[in-house]
Formats: C-alpha cells, sequence, structure tokens
C-alpha cells in the first residue's frame, strides 16, 4: 500500500510539475520583448486587451533606425542591368546632397504580367531618412568610356524606329536611324548610329 501511495504521489507530483511549466511558459508571453534594439514605430494595442495569436493581430512594430533599407520598383526592362553591390543615389529629402546606397538584393523571381520588380537596397546613412517614407533614387551601372550621350530631347520615335537628327557642316539637318542603350532623365545613350564629334 505505501509503494501504492508513493508511485501515485510521484504521478501527482510530475503533473503538478508540467501544469507549473505550462503556467510559467503562460506568462513568460505576457511581456513582449524585442528580437532586437530598436524604437516602437507603432502600437496596434494597449495594455489589458486580448490579443490573438499568430501574424494577423500584431501587437507593436519596432524598427532599428540605423538599420533601414529601401525597396524600390525598377522597370522589367532595366533589371537585368541591376547587380547586388551596385551603388546608389538617393535624393536627400531636406534638399541637401545625395545620399550613397547600394543594391543588396534583386528577385530571384517576378509576378506575372508585373511591370516593375522590387530591389532592395541599403542607404550609407539614415539620419535623413524615415521609416516609411517616399525616396527617389538612380541605381548606378558599370561606367562606360567613349558613351555617346544625346539629350532625350534629340531622339525621335517613328514606330519601331528611333532618330536622331544632327546638323552637318553644310548647315543642313540629317536624319540618322540609331539604336538606343540606356536611358536617364537627362541622356540618352547611342551606342550605334552616331558617332561620337558630330553635330
Amino acid at each position: 500500500d505505501a509503494e501504492r501511495e508513493l508511485r501515485e504521489a510521484d504521478a501527482a507530483l510530475a503533473q503538478a510539475l508540467s501544469a507549473a511549466n505550462a503556467a510559467n511558459e503562460l506568462a513568460g508571453r505576457m511581456t513582449v520583448r524585442a528580437r532586437f534594439a530598436g524604437i516602437v514605430a507603432k502600437r496596434w494595442h494597449n495594455p489589458g486587451d486580448l490579443v490573438e495569436p499568430g501574424p494577423g493581430d500584431p501587437i507593436l512594430r519596432v524598427i532599428d533606425p540605423s538599420r533601414l533599407e529601401i525597396v524600390a520598383a525598377a522597370p522589367l526592362a532595366d533589371l537585368a542591368r541591376i547587380a547586388a553591390g551596385a551603388p546608389a543615389r538617393i535624393g536627400d529629402p531636406a534638399g541637401g546632397d545625395p545620399l550613397d546606397a547600394t543594391v543588396i538584393a534583386r528577385p530571384a523571381a517576378v509576378e506575372s504580367g508585373s511591370v516593375t520588380a522590387p530591389v532592395r537596397l541599403r542607404p550609407s546613412s539614415s539620419k535623413t531618412l524615415t521609416a516609411g517614407m517616399a525616396v527617389q533614387l538612380a541605381i548606378l551601372g558599370p561606367e562606360r568610356g567613349g558613351a555617346v550621350l544625346v539629350p532625350p530631347s534629340a531622339v525621335v520615335r517613328e514606330g519601331t524606329t528611333v532618330v536622331v537628327m544632327t546638323v552637318g557642316p553644310d548647315a543642313k539637318a540629317h536624319r540618322h536611324e540609331v539604336r538606343v542603350g540606356i536611358v536617364t532623365a537627362g541622356a540618352v545613350e547611342i551606342p550605334k548610329g552616331v558617332a561620337a564629334g558630330v553635330k
């Protein structure tokens, strides 16, 4: 009888310890701790609110301002020329000098039917940037020596043909069918059709 009572007592003790451990684990979940040092950017719940488990009912949004990243919508036509590690320039929202940035990742796949793809960049400094703000940036490609550049206004598209008009030594306009390379807001690269120095 004593051995039976001892076994029952051991079983009751094990059950009580399991219940205590479960209660301690549940109590530990009542304290929310971030996995990194940062600041609270948004709060969805107040103390005492009932929170549903899972990602559909967040409590806080914590960010680390020193590790901000930028997600840019790059045109699919330019995606092949963007590589991880490429330098970029971010327009300073405060009107100062542009900020340096680096491409850290490009998508391995894109959504069917989309015309842009997300590219992630990391700024060298985030002192003038705030999480969630919109910025303008330019991703720089490899340097090319001897590139022929013309202003965008000099490029005329006639259906599938691209034409650049120049003024020759005879002071007359000359029509050149050209192939267009890289296009920016201030210049268009002409890899074929017009030689350097032609006016």
